[in-house]
Protein backbone atom coordinates (compact mmCIF):
# COMPACT_ATOMS: atom_id res chain seq x y z
CA UNK A 1 0.00 0.00 0.00
CA UNK A 2 2.91 2.28 0.78
CA UNK A 3 4.42 1.55 -2.57
CA UNK A 4 0.85 2.60 -4.03
CA UNK A 5 1.49 5.73 -2.39
CA UNK A 6 4.79 6.61 -2.95
CA UNK A 7 4.46 5.93 -6.89
CA UNK A 8 1.16 7.79 -6.98
CA UNK A 9 3.38 10.87 -4.88
CA UNK A 10 5.83 10.64 -7.78
CA UNK A 11 3.68 10.51 -10.94
CA UNK A 12 1.48 13.45 -9.65
CA UNK A 13 4.90 15.70 -9.13
CA UNK A 14 6.85 14.22 -12.63
CA UNK A 15 2.98 15.81 -14.52
CA UNK A 16 2.93 18.81 -12.58
CA UNK A 17 7.05 19.59 -13.79
CA UNK A 18 6.28 18.45 -17.02
CA UNK A 19 3.29 20.52 -17.05
CA UNK A 20 5.27 23.31 -16.14
CA UNK A 21 7.66 23.22 -18.07
CA UNK A 22 5.71 23.37 -21.28
CA UNK A 23 4.21 26.29 -20.33
CA UNK A 24 7.54 27.87 -19.63
CA UNK A 25 8.56 26.50 -23.13
CA UNK A 26 5.13 28.24 -24.29
CA UNK A 27 5.89 31.74 -23.33
CA UNK A 28 8.87 31.39 -23.99
CA UNK A 29 7.77 31.27 -28.12
CA UNK A 30 4.98 33.83 -27.69
CA UNK A 31 5.86 37.03 -29.59
CA UNK A 32 7.13 39.56 -27.07
CA UNK A 33 4.88 42.59 -26.19
CA UNK A 34 6.02 45.84 -27.62
CA UNK A 35 4.82 49.24 -28.65
CA UNK A 36 6.10 51.34 -31.72
CA UNK A 37 6.10 54.24 -33.37
CA UNK A 38 7.14 55.21 -36.87
CA UNK A 39 10.40 57.17 -37.92
CA UNK A 40 8.83 60.15 -39.05
CA UNK A 41 7.08 60.62 -36.06
CA UNK A 42 9.92 61.29 -33.91
CA UNK A 43 12.41 62.49 -36.17
CA UNK A 44 12.94 66.53 -35.50
CA UNK A 45 15.54 68.76 -36.29
CA UNK A 46 17.23 69.78 -32.92
CA UNK A 47 17.92 73.86 -32.05
CA UNK A 48 21.06 75.10 -31.69
CA UNK A 49 22.19 78.89 -31.10
CA UNK A 50 24.72 81.84 -30.16
CA UNK A 51 25.04 84.78 -29.22
CA UNK A 52 23.82 88.08 -30.87
CA UNK A 53 23.58 91.51 -30.97
CA UNK A 54 21.45 94.34 -33.23
CA UNK A 55 23.32 96.53 -35.17
CA UNK A 56 22.55 99.74 -37.10
CA UNK A 57 24.41 99.81 -40.11
CA UNK A 58 25.19 103.79 -39.79
CA UNK A 59 25.77 105.23 -36.20
CA UNK A 60 26.92 108.80 -36.75
CA UNK A 61 28.82 111.09 -35.13
CA UNK A 62 27.55 114.66 -36.09
CA UNK A 63 30.96 117.09 -36.40
CA UNK A 64 31.56 121.01 -36.62
CA UNK A 65 33.06 121.33 -39.77
CA UNK A 66 33.99 124.51 -38.58
CA UNK A 67 35.16 126.56 -35.06
CA UNK A 68 32.08 128.26 -34.31
CA UNK A 69 29.81 129.40 -31.49
CA UNK A 70 26.44 127.53 -30.81
CA UNK A 71 23.51 129.48 -31.36
CA UNK A 72 20.86 126.89 -31.21
CA UNK A 73 20.67 123.34 -30.93
CA UNK A 74 17.02 121.87 -32.60
CA UNK A 75 16.96 118.41 -31.25
CA UNK A 76 17.30 116.41 -28.44
CA UNK A 77 17.96 113.39 -27.60
CA UNK A 78 15.99 110.08 -28.79
CA UNK A 79 14.19 112.13 -30.75
CA UNK A 80 13.47 110.59 -34.37
CA UNK A 81 15.18 113.00 -37.23
CA UNK A 82 13.96 113.15 -41.15
CA UNK A 83 17.53 113.35 -43.84
CA UNK A 84 18.18 116.88 -44.45
CA UNK A 85 16.50 117.88 -41.10
CA UNK A 86 18.33 121.15 -39.33
CA UNK A 87 20.12 120.00 -36.63
CA UNK A 88 22.47 122.73 -35.26
CA UNK A 89 23.17 126.17 -35.96
CA UNK A 90 26.57 127.71 -35.22
CA UNK A 91 26.84 131.66 -35.19
CA UNK A 92 28.34 132.60 -38.63
CA UNK A 93 28.87 136.20 -38.65
CA UNK A 94 32.66 135.96 -39.44
CA UNK A 95 32.07 132.98 -42.55
CA UNK A 96 29.24 135.72 -44.06
CA UNK A 97 31.61 138.79 -43.48
CA UNK A 98 34.21 136.73 -45.12
CA UNK A 99 31.88 135.76 -47.84
CA UNK A 100 30.90 139.68 -48.93
CA UNK A 101 34.28 140.31 -48.81
CA UNK A 102 35.47 137.37 -51.03
CA UNK A 103 32.85 138.10 -53.07
CA UNK A 104 33.64 142.47 -53.47
CA UNK A 105 37.04 141.03 -54.22
CA UNK A 106 36.39 139.02 -57.17
CA UNK A 107 34.14 141.28 -58.22
CA UNK A 108 37.01 144.28 -58.63
CA UNK A 109 39.22 141.13 -60.33
CA UNK A 110 36.49 140.75 -62.79
CA UNK A 111 36.20 144.55 -63.71
CA UNK A 112 40.30 144.59 -64.15
CA UNK A 113 40.21 141.53 -66.44
CA UNK A 114 37.40 143.49 -68.64
CA UNK A 115 39.51 146.42 -68.54
CA UNK A 116 42.12 144.31 -69.67
CA UNK A 117 40.82 142.75 -72.54
CA UNK A 118 40.01 145.93 -73.82
CA UNK A 119 43.36 147.26 -73.70
CA UNK A 120 44.33 143.84 -75.46
CA UNK A 121 42.02 144.53 -78.43
CA UNK A 122 43.04 148.78 -78.34
CA UNK A 123 46.75 147.18 -78.37
CA UNK A 124 45.71 144.38 -81.04
CA UNK A 125 44.60 147.32 -83.94
CA UNK A 126 47.13 149.38 -82.74
CA UNK A 127 49.73 147.17 -83.45
CA UNK A 128 48.13 146.35 -86.67
CA UNK A 129 48.58 149.90 -88.08
CA UNK A 130 52.61 149.78 -86.66
CA UNK A 131 51.18 152.40 -84.24
CA UNK A 132 52.89 150.63 -81.20
CA UNK A 133 55.62 147.88 -81.20
CA UNK A 134 55.77 143.79 -79.87
CA UNK A 135 56.46 144.67 -76.55
CA UNK A 136 53.73 146.95 -75.81
CA UNK A 137 51.40 143.97 -77.17
CA UNK A 138 52.75 141.49 -75.40
CA UNK A 139 52.33 143.56 -71.84
CA UNK A 140 48.65 144.33 -72.79
CA UNK A 141 48.33 140.16 -73.40
CA UNK A 142 50.26 139.46 -70.53
CA UNK A 143 47.80 141.79 -68.01
CA UNK A 144 45.10 139.60 -69.26
CA UNK A 145 46.35 136.30 -68.43
CA UNK A 146 47.34 137.74 -65.25
CA UNK A 147 43.46 139.13 -64.75
CA UNK A 148 42.46 136.04 -65.68
CA UNK A 149 44.11 133.81 -63.05
CA UNK A 150 43.31 136.60 -60.59
CA UNK A 151 39.69 136.16 -61.11
CA UNK A 152 39.58 132.67 -61.08
CA UNK A 153 41.82 132.44 -57.89
CA UNK A 154 39.51 134.51 -56.10
CA UNK A 155 36.27 132.60 -57.30
CA UNK A 156 37.76 129.60 -55.75
CA UNK A 157 38.13 131.90 -52.86
CA UNK A 158 34.57 132.52 -53.39
CA UNK A 159 33.69 128.96 -53.00
CA UNK A 160 35.19 128.43 -50.13
CA UNK A 161 33.72 130.96 -48.07
CA UNK A 162 30.42 130.19 -49.67
CA UNK A 163 31.12 126.32 -48.38
CA UNK A 164 31.79 127.86 -44.41
CA UNK A 165 28.59 129.69 -44.87
CA UNK A 166 26.80 126.17 -45.42
CA UNK A 167 28.43 124.64 -42.82
CA UNK A 168 27.35 126.68 -39.96
CA UNK A 169 24.00 125.18 -40.50
CA UNK A 170 24.23 121.25 -39.60
CA UNK A 171 21.75 118.75 -41.36
CA UNK A 172 20.54 114.73 -40.34
CA UNK A 173 22.89 112.67 -43.28
CA UNK A 174 19.59 110.31 -42.99
CA UNK A 175 16.64 109.53 -41.18
CA UNK A 176 17.45 108.36 -37.53
CA UNK A 177 17.09 108.76 -33.81
CA UNK A 178 19.16 111.46 -31.84
CA UNK A 179 21.73 109.02 -29.68
CA UNK A 180 24.12 111.63 -28.07
CA UNK A 181 23.78 115.20 -27.39
CA UNK A 182 27.45 116.12 -26.45
CA UNK A 183 27.21 120.39 -26.70
CA UNK A 184 25.18 123.17 -25.41
CA UNK A 185 24.20 125.97 -26.62
CA UNK A 186 26.60 128.85 -26.25
CA UNK A 187 29.70 126.61 -26.63
CA UNK A 188 32.39 126.55 -28.83
CA UNK A 189 33.53 124.44 -30.64
CA UNK A 190 36.91 123.03 -32.93
CA UNK A 191 36.49 121.61 -35.98
CA UNK A 192 36.08 118.14 -36.49
CA UNK A 193 34.54 118.01 -32.57
CA UNK A 194 31.40 115.93 -32.23
CA UNK A 195 28.02 117.72 -31.71
CA UNK A 196 25.66 115.08 -32.17
CA UNK A 197 25.46 111.33 -32.81
CA UNK A 198 22.89 110.04 -34.90
CA UNK A 199 21.87 106.34 -35.46
CA UNK A 200 19.84 105.21 -38.93
CA UNK A 201 16.91 103.97 -38.71
CA UNK A 202 15.81 101.21 -40.97
CA UNK A 203 19.14 99.51 -41.23
CA UNK A 204 19.33 96.99 -38.57
CA UNK A 205 20.93 93.46 -39.44
CA UNK A 206 21.91 90.85 -36.64
CA UNK A 207 25.46 90.13 -36.11
CA UNK A 208 26.23 86.82 -34.31
CA UNK A 209 29.48 85.41 -33.05
CA UNK A 210 29.61 81.92 -33.81
CA UNK A 211 32.09 78.80 -33.14
CA UNK A 212 33.85 77.68 -35.90
CA UNK A 213 32.64 74.35 -35.15
CA UNK A 214 28.86 74.85 -35.64
CA UNK A 215 29.55 77.17 -38.38
CA UNK A 216 28.60 74.48 -41.40
CA UNK A 217 25.58 73.37 -39.74
CA UNK A 218 24.66 77.25 -39.60
CA UNK A 219 24.95 77.81 -43.24
CA UNK A 220 22.95 74.80 -43.96
CA UNK A 221 20.83 75.36 -41.31
CA UNK A 222 16.92 76.10 -41.51
CA UNK A 223 14.63 78.82 -39.87
CA UNK A 224 17.08 81.31 -38.34
CA UNK A 225 15.00 83.65 -35.67
CA UNK A 226 16.35 86.43 -33.11
CA UNK A 227 15.53 86.08 -29.78
CA UNK A 228 16.14 89.06 -27.42
CA UNK A 229 14.08 88.45 -24.19
CA UNK A 230 10.32 87.16 -24.86
CA UNK A 231 10.33 88.82 -28.81
CA UNK A 232 11.15 86.53 -31.78
CA UNK A 233 11.65 87.52 -35.32
CA UNK A 234 12.43 85.91 -38.07
CA UNK A 235 15.98 86.58 -39.84
CA UNK A 236 17.79 86.16 -42.81
CA UNK A 237 21.20 84.78 -43.07
CA UNK A 238 23.81 87.68 -45.33
CA UNK A 239 27.23 87.26 -44.59
CA UNK A 240 29.71 85.08 -43.44
CA UNK A 241 33.19 87.26 -42.30
CA UNK A 242 36.02 85.21 -43.26
CA UNK A 243 37.95 85.87 -40.51
CA UNK A 244 38.44 83.76 -37.34
CA UNK A 245 38.46 85.76 -33.53
CA UNK A 246 41.46 83.95 -32.32
CA UNK A 247 40.27 83.92 -28.59
CA UNK A 248 37.05 82.30 -28.90
CA UNK A 249 37.80 80.66 -32.19
CA UNK A 250 34.34 82.42 -33.64
CA UNK A 251 33.59 84.02 -36.58
CA UNK A 252 31.34 87.05 -37.04
CA UNK A 253 27.77 86.13 -39.34
CA UNK A 254 25.42 88.53 -40.10
CA UNK A 255 21.55 88.32 -40.62
CA UNK A 256 19.16 90.95 -42.29
CA UNK A 257 15.75 91.42 -40.21
CA UNK A 258 12.26 93.56 -41.31
CA UNK A 259 12.46 97.03 -40.67
CA UNK A 260 11.02 98.40 -36.96
CA UNK A 261 11.16 94.96 -35.91
CA UNK A 262 14.23 95.24 -34.01
CA UNK A 263 15.78 98.04 -31.47
CA UNK A 264 19.36 99.04 -32.74
CA UNK A 265 21.47 97.70 -29.11
CA UNK A 266 19.50 94.50 -28.52
CA UNK A 267 21.14 91.75 -27.09
CA UNK A 268 20.11 88.54 -27.27
CA UNK A 269 20.09 84.92 -28.87
CA UNK A 270 20.07 83.51 -33.01
CA UNK A 271 18.39 80.77 -33.36
CA UNK A 272 18.34 78.11 -36.05
CA UNK A 273 17.40 74.20 -36.92
CA UNK A 274 19.81 71.77 -37.76
CA UNK A 275 19.44 70.36 -41.47
CA UNK A 276 19.43 67.02 -40.56
CA UNK A 277 16.80 64.95 -38.52
CA UNK A 278 17.74 63.73 -35.56
CA UNK A 279 16.60 60.82 -33.03
CA UNK A 280 15.67 61.61 -29.02
CA UNK A 281 18.49 60.26 -27.07
CA UNK A 282 16.01 58.11 -24.53
CA UNK A 283 15.52 55.44 -27.87
CA UNK A 284 19.11 54.56 -27.42
CA UNK A 285 19.70 51.07 -25.93
CA UNK A 286 22.99 48.92 -25.41
CA UNK A 287 23.86 45.47 -26.75
CA UNK A 288 27.37 44.22 -26.59
CA UNK A 289 28.64 47.17 -25.69
CA UNK A 290 26.94 49.13 -28.57
CA UNK A 291 24.62 51.91 -28.68
CA UNK A 292 21.45 51.21 -31.34
CA UNK A 293 18.13 50.84 -31.42
CA UNK A 294 15.44 48.68 -32.24
CA UNK A 295 12.99 48.36 -35.01
CA UNK A 296 10.43 45.71 -36.03
CA UNK A 297 11.44 43.97 -39.77
CA UNK A 298 9.50 41.15 -40.81
CA UNK A 299 7.59 40.50 -37.05
CA UNK A 300 11.03 40.46 -35.79
CA UNK A 301 12.79 42.79 -33.57
CA UNK A 302 16.42 44.34 -35.42
CA UNK A 303 19.16 45.83 -33.69
CA UNK A 304 20.70 49.00 -35.48
CA UNK A 305 23.64 50.21 -34.56
CA UNK A 306 24.47 54.09 -34.01
CA UNK A 307 28.50 54.18 -34.00
CA UNK A 308 27.91 58.29 -33.25
CA UNK A 309 25.73 57.93 -30.58
CA UNK A 310 26.58 59.49 -27.34
CA UNK A 311 24.33 58.14 -24.09
CA UNK A 312 22.02 61.29 -23.30
CA UNK A 313 22.74 62.91 -26.63
CA UNK A 314 19.90 62.97 -29.20
CA UNK A 315 21.69 61.06 -32.48
CA UNK A 316 21.51 60.96 -36.41
CA UNK A 317 20.39 57.82 -37.96
CA UNK A 318 19.22 57.12 -41.75
CA UNK A 319 15.82 55.59 -41.59
CA UNK A 320 12.88 55.46 -43.63
CA UNK A 321 9.96 57.22 -42.36
CA UNK A 322 7.92 54.78 -42.06
CA UNK A 323 10.41 52.40 -40.05
CA UNK A 324 8.66 51.71 -36.91
CA UNK A 325 10.86 51.86 -33.97
CA UNK A 326 10.91 49.82 -30.77
CA UNK A 327 9.68 52.70 -27.63
CA UNK A 328 8.30 50.11 -24.95
CA UNK A 329 9.92 46.98 -24.60
CA UNK A 330 13.03 47.96 -26.07
CA UNK A 331 15.01 46.98 -23.28
CA UNK A 332 13.81 43.59 -22.82
CA UNK A 333 13.88 42.34 -26.58
CA UNK A 334 17.02 40.57 -28.43
CA UNK A 335 18.08 41.04 -32.45
CA UNK A 336 16.31 39.00 -34.31
CA UNK A 337 13.21 38.04 -31.10
CA UNK A 338 9.63 37.67 -32.25
CA UNK A 339 7.58 40.22 -31.52
CA UNK A 340 4.08 41.95 -31.82
CA UNK A 341 3.28 45.25 -31.80
CA UNK A 342 0.52 48.06 -31.75
CA UNK A 343 1.86 50.98 -33.92
CA UNK A 344 1.47 54.24 -31.28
Amino acid sequence: MKNVTFFHSAFILLLASFTSTLSFTLQANEPQKVSTAQAKELFFYPQKNATAVAKALNHTNVPSQIPAQVNSIAVQRGESVSKGQLLVELDCQNNELSLAYASSVWSTAKVQLSLSQRNLQRAMRLHKNKNIGEAELDNSQVAVEVATLKVAELNVNVKTNKLAVQRCNIYSPYDGIITKRLVSEGDYVATGQTLLSVVQKNSIEIQAQVPVSQLNDLVNGQRYQFINNDISVDITLKNVVEFIETNSQSQIVSFSVAHDSVISGAEGMINWHSPVTFLPAHLLTQRKNQYGIFIVNNKKAKFITVDSAQEGRPFKLSLDDSSQIIIDGRHRVSDGEAVSFVAE
